[in-house]
């Protein structure tokens, strides 16, 4: 009962999901935890879930020719670990996703999602205020790389994480914003917070 209680309290906040909602669901959610470090999926995947996150904090990553991580992005509570690729196109995920602290997961085939929201109008408008949320994210980070410099993003991170932040290894945040762990560190130093 407490992970389909923290589902609807994640949830409730994009669509008013009642307990009828949650009745059709609920023979097609899978609840998951995932440890520190563990991978969720990967490129040699096509996944056809969507793991709506819990509990924690996790990120999407490339990893390039040379063996470099590039993060694409973090996901933390009331955020999702879906490949849109793999739904659409049937193609592996192009990039990996990781549990950075312990995760807890809600996963949901999507087509199961798309049969909820043609069944119930609440789940048909959660499922599409959940797209604009995904395409907003996608928009504010790509206008942050092109807008602001890396103090400046930083300091937007920390505004979205707030004291999640320190939850989440210096690598990755610099690796984030798009800096070295040592243009990271001069930045905190500058920031007063190192």
């Amino acid at each position: 009962m407490y992970n389909r209680d923290r589902f609807l309290e994640t949830f409730r906040p994009i669509a008013p999901l009642t307990d009828d909602d949650w009745d059709l669901a609920a023979r097609h959610v899978r609840f998951r935890g995932y440890m520190e470090g563990e991978t969720i999926f990967t490129t040699h995947q096509r996944p056809n879930e969507i793991y709506f996150l819990l509990d924690g904090i996790g990120r999407y990553f490339y990893i390039d020719e040379y063996g470099h991580e590039r993060n694409k992005g973090m996901v933390r509570n009331g955020g999702a670990f879906v490949s849109i690729i793999s739904l659409m196109s049937g193609q592996n995920s192009p990039f990996y996703t990781e549990a950075i602290t312990p995760c807890l997961c809600a996963r949901i085939p999507y087509h199961r999602l798309l049969e909820f929201g043609s069944q119930s109008g609440t789940w048909s408008l959660f499922i599409r205020r959940y797209y604009e949320r995904l395409t907003l994210k996608r928009e504010q980070r790509e206008s942050r790389f092109l807008i602001q410099n890396p103090t400046e993003r930083y300091s937007t991170f920390l505004e979205e994480f707030g004291e999640e932040s320190e939850l989440i290894p210096h690598e990755h945040i610099a690796n984030w914003i798009g800096v070295t762990e040592s243009n990271l560190t001069d930045i905190r130093i500058d920031l007063g917070l190192a």
